[in-house]
């Protein structure tokens, strides 16, 4: 089962370590070895800026100012990441990301 977290950015975060290792008490290094966007889901319509064009966007996906100002980042699109750790044999283990709003009010 993997991984949740809401993560803001790409970077890794901070203390991510092998949960096989952890149980069995031992150390290792963990290596990205993928990383994919999951659960996109795109709309298809008339550009807000310019009604005389078509586009496609993410379905969900938003950028705003609210009434005080406050900047906001709704972004739906899970990020899935797989890694393994150096142990012999290796174990495999995903996480999967969200982006959560600047403002905590999203996801």
């Amino acid at each position: 089962m993997p991984i949740r977290r809401n993560v803001i950015g790409m970077l890794p975060a901070p203390g991510l370590k092998c949960p096989e290792c952890v149980a069995a008490g031992i150390t290792s290094t963990v290596r990205t070895i993928s990383m994919a966007a999951e659960r996109i889901e795109y709309e298809q319509g008339a550009d807000p800026t310019n009604p005389d064009e078509d586009r496609e966007w993410v379905r969900g996906w938003e950028l705003l100012y609210d009434a005080q100002g406050a900047y906001h980042i709704h972004d739906p699109i899970e990020y899935v990441f797989e890694y393994s750790c150096d142990n012999d044999p290796p174990h495999y283990f995903s996480e999967i990301r969200q982006n959560p709003c600047p403002q905590g009010d999203y996801p």
